[in-house]
């Protein structure tokens, strides 16, 4: 009876061993893949929105960094990060730009991840969501 119970557990935490390294693989794989599709879409396509992302009155202050997180022939949904100097804000909102005879143009915003002033505290993954 012991050894029938020893296996049975040995089976039961191998199992879990094997259930939690899968997960951890796949979260890693997923986040990778994930992670390079928008880098790449960013070095492809962010010199197309790096002054339109100003037509957005909300976005009047200094782009710190762009992100592509959506490439489509018509729209594009970018992340970006902006400031104001003089009075030390930050924050990461999501816009999405539209294509209207041949050119982009700002369309909406969509979210802000975060804000240094206000409530929103949160962060984005995955980046193509």
């Amino acid at each position: 009876m012991k050894k029938v119970c020893k296996i049975i557990v040995k089976f039961i935490l191998t199992t879990l061993l094997i259930t939690i390294i899968s997960g951890i693989l796949m979260f890693t794989t997923i986040w990778y893949l994930d992670f390079t599709l928008c880098e790449d879409l960013t070095s492809k396509y962010d010199y197309l929105f790096k002054d339109i992302y100003k037509e957005n009155t909300m976005m009047g202050h200094d782009l710190y960094k762009l992100k592509v997180i959506a490439y489509y022939d018509d729209y594009a949904k970018i992340y970006c990060v902006n400031g104001n100097e003089e009075t030390g804000s930050k924050g990461g909102d999501i816009l999405r730009f539209k294509k209207e005879e041949g050119k982009w143009v700002y369309d909406s915003w969509i979210d802000t991840v975060w804000s240094n002033r206000g409530s929103a505290d949160g962060y984005m993954w995955p980046y193509g969501r």
